[in-house]
This record gives structure tokens, sequence and C-alpha cells, in this order.
């Protein structure tokens, strides 16, 4: 009777249990730490086994997991590349939502070469000799968050008033700007959206979901300098176009003006302007972008030593550790596979004393003088799929050139100047750039519906003054930092 009695109470106590966690909020907060130091792991894999989904930590080691449909006994994973893999369930994690990983690194004395010719050198190179094998070039279906920010100082801005007969645009306007442009200015930019990629064409099409922009307070107040601009741009005619000119060199301005319905706390953005950054970024992740992967490129710049071996996904990888010769620039680590020569996984920053480009000309100066990156291919199937990569970059902005803007009409010889403000401009900014970017999940689709897909022009983004986790409730995204958290716009 009293066997029945405890059973009974054992199978209410369960029930009780799991229906509390079906109850509470569907996410689970924690932080992953390497087990001797305790040293926060920042970009560590999570994933939900029974459905091929979860999350990775922060720059800064945290996680949020979205456990909404999970039962107690269904297994998460902790991947970290040179760790030991930990699985554990989801009532395990809910008790103890702060993880442990063991270093899992095989010595040099027992780390076997494919081929005994390779020098370590060579194994480097044979990573972009391999790149096309390893990595997917068929039509696929990606979720994506990527998270940016940008802190800037302002060390010096003079703006020199020429001359102007654009009425919105006066002396006084150009003077109070100058007053009002903030010393420093912090800004947030979280993105979700569905990825079309035809991977033989290197092309993509955007499906956004969702996009959040968090601005402090004296880079909000440039807003009304914005809403000039706009309306500017906006009352331009049929053969009418602006423009922006200095000295020889010009450039149209591409403005397309949105006509449906906003929220009231959004506003409207060019597509395909944010494609244009997001192309540009593209050539990180195939590795084609020769700068920031000199290492690979220019393999004769770099000493290369084998540290040992580890596994992951029952995949055994190379261990591999360089600093620069005279020309190189980075030091870091990379992790590639015995069998197929991809790489996994690589973080790596400028030496110390190094730094990357450096010119000024005609005016313009730009120097980098500080840049960390890592990135992380998963094995799925045959190929390597991108899970996530970052990259932080500090450099400095120098101008000091005569600046027009001009409203012209095209005629048959010579388009006629309407309107024009000119201004000298003398400018240095000091900026901050920090970039992340995860592959939630990933499905492969075939040409029909890549092509049958047709992407809107605009996308909304809806602007905060301080953090709303309620925005991004239900989505699996990257957890924010304390920093961005406890962000407010100043009263």
């Amino acid at each position: 009777m009293l066997l029945k009695s405890l059973s009974r109470l054992a199978l209410i106590s369960s029930i009780l249990f799991f229906s509390s966690l079906d109850c509470q909020a569907q996410s689970i907060e924690g932080t992953v730490l390497e087990t001797g130091n305790k040293t926060a792991l920042p970009y560590v894999n999570i994933l939900i086994k029974k459905s091929n989904r979860g999350t990775i930590t922060n720059e800064s080691g945290t996680y949020s997991l979205n456990t909404k449909g999970l039962q107690g006994t269904d297994t998460i994973s902790f991947q970290f590349i040179g760790f030991k893999t930990v699985n554990t369930t989801y009532e395990q994690l809910s008790k103890n939502p702060t993880l442990l990983l063991t270093t899992d690194v095989m010595s040099i004395d027992e780390v076997v070469i494919t081929n005994k010719q390779l020098k370590v050198e060579d194994i480097v190179k044979n990573v972009l000799k391999n790149k096309e094998l390893n990595y997917n070039t068929n039509f696929q279906k990606t979720q994506i968050f990527s998270r940016e920010r940008y802190i800037t100082d302002v060390n010096k801005i003079e703006l020199d008033y020429k001359k102007s007969t654009i009425e919105e645009l006066s002396e006084e306007t150009i003077r109070n700007f100058e007053e009002k442009m903030p010393k420093t200015s912090t800004s947030y930019f979280d993105f979700l959206a569905d990825f079309y990629f035809n991977g033989q064409t290197s092309s993509f099409k955007i499906e956004p979901i969702q996009a959040v922009e968090l601005i402090s307070k004296d880079l909000a107040e440039l807003a009304n300098y914005e809403d000039v601009f706009n309306s500017l741009f906006a009352d331009t005619k049929d053969k009418e176009y602006w423009k922006i000119k200095s000295g020889m060199f010009g450039e149209k301005i591409d403005y397309e003006q949105d006509t449906t319905d906003v929220p009231e706390n959004a506003d409207s953005r060019p597509l395909s302007y944010f494609k244009a950054q997001l192309k540009e970024k593209s050539n990180y992740v195939t590795l084609e972008d020769k700068n920031l992967w000199e290492f690979l490129h220019k393999t004769g710049r770099y000493n290369f030593e084998l540290e040992g071996s580890t596994s992951v996904n029952n995949e055994s990888v190379y261990i591999i550790s360089f600093t620069p010769k005279k020309k190189g620039k980075y030091v870091g680590k990379v992790f590639i596979s015995t069998e197929t020569f991809a790489l996994l996984k690589a973080s790596y920053e400028y030496a110390d004393g190094k730094r990357g480009k450096n010119f000024n000309f005609l005016g313009v100066g730009y120097t980098e003088n500080g840049f960390k990156g890592s990135i992380y291919f998963e094995k799925e199937n045959d190929t390597y799929q991108l899970k996530y990569f970052s990259f932080n970059k500090n450099y400095n902005i120098r101008i000091d050139r005569k600046i027009a803007l001009q409203k012209k009409r095209n005629r048959f010889l010579f388009d006629k100047t309407l309107k024009e403000l000119k201004i000298g401009l003398n400018l240095n900014l000091q900026v901050q750039e920090a970039i992340e970017y995860f592959a939630i999940k990933t499905e492969t689709i075939d040409e029909e519906k890549f092509d049958g897909f047709t992407e809107k022009k605009t996308f909304n983004v809806i602007h905060i003054d301080q953090f709303d986790e309620n925005l991004w409730k239900g989505y699996d995204i990257i957890e924010p930092t304390k920093k961005l958290k406890g962000y407010k716009k100043l009263k």
C-alpha cells in the first residue's frame, strides 16, 4: 500500500514537473564555461537533437534557448571544436543552465597525417584547393539571424558652408547639424530573415521576418535631418535625379520611395541597399576575401604549427596555429578536416603591431587598426554548411574635401543643375564595428522554388530606444549581451 502510494506520488510529481516546464517561460538562459579556468566560451553550438534547431552562445558565452514544445527527456547537445561534446536533457538543463566543457585535444605524437608527404603549410593550402568540393553549391533556404553593432566617436567635424540654393538646407541648418552631431553614438541592428541561395551563381534573395534597430538618444535626434533629406529626395520628378559630387568624382543617389503602410515606430528601407552590404560580407563567408583570409591565400607570409588534433561529429580535425612573418598580419588558429581538408573553424586577429588597410588619397583617409574574427562550418551529409561567423573591426575614417549635393535634370548634352548645396567637410571618425551572423536552420530547395520566390523592394525596421526582449519571443536568436540588455536611451 505504501509502495503504491509512493509510486503514485512519484508519477504525480513527474506530471507536475513536466507540466511546469511547459507552462514556464519557454526559454532557458545560461552560460557555457571552460572546465579548467571557468572562461566563458563564445559561439558554442547548441542543438536540440529531435528538431535539429537551436542557438549559439554570444560573445560573452551566454545563451537563450527557445524550448517551446520540448519534453523533459529531449536531448540538447553542446558542441564546440576542441572540446568534448556534452549531451544533456531539457530537465537537467532547466535545473542547471550553466554548462562546463572540457578540452579534447590529442597530442602531436598521436596525430596521424593522412599523407606523410604533406607539410603543415600544405594542409592549409588544401583548404582552398578543395573548397568547391567541400562547400555546398546547391539551392538552399536558410533562416538567418544577424546582429550589427556600431560605436562611433567623432574626433572632429567641421562644415564650412559655401552656398545653398536648397531652401531646406540653409546655412543655419548646416550650423545646427554640426553642433548637434554627437561626439559618441551607439546603434544596434538585429535582422531575422529567410535567405534563398543559388550556389551555382552565388546569388541570393531575402524574405525579411523582422528587423529591429536600437539607437542612442543623440543619434535619434538627427532623425529630423534625415526627414529633410527624405522629403527632398521624394520630391523628384521624372527625368530629375540627385547627385553627390566632390571634385571630379560624382555619384547618383539611389532613392526609392515606399508606398506601403509602415508601423508608427518603424521606417521602410530599400532591400537593395541591405543586399549590397550582405554581398560584401559574403566574400568573407566564401573565403574569397584575400585580405581577411590572407593566411589561406598567401601562406608564405605565415609560420604554421601543428598543435594536435580533435574530433567533431565523429570527424578527425587538425588543430593548426599560425603567426605572421614580416608581411603577414594575423595570429590565430584553424581547425581543418584530416580527410577532406575542409576548414571547419577559424579564430584569429591582428598580431601585435599589425594593422589592415591604410591609405590617404585626395583628402580621404582610412585605417583599419583592429580586427578579430571567428567562423564555423558544420558538416551535413557530404558538404559543410556555415553555422556562424563574427568579426569585430576598429577603423578610422578621415575626410577633408569640398562636397556638393546637386539636384539635376536630364538633358540631351549636359544635365541642368536645378538646386545645389556646397560645403567643405573636415571629418574624423573612429568606428567600432561588430557583426554576428547565425544560420538557424537550412533546407535544400530546387531551382523552381528559388526562381518562384519574388522579393519585396522594401522592408520595415522597428525603432526602439532600449532593449525589448518581447520583440524576439519565440524566435531563435543570439542572446544579447548584458551591455545590450541594459542599454537605455538617456532621457
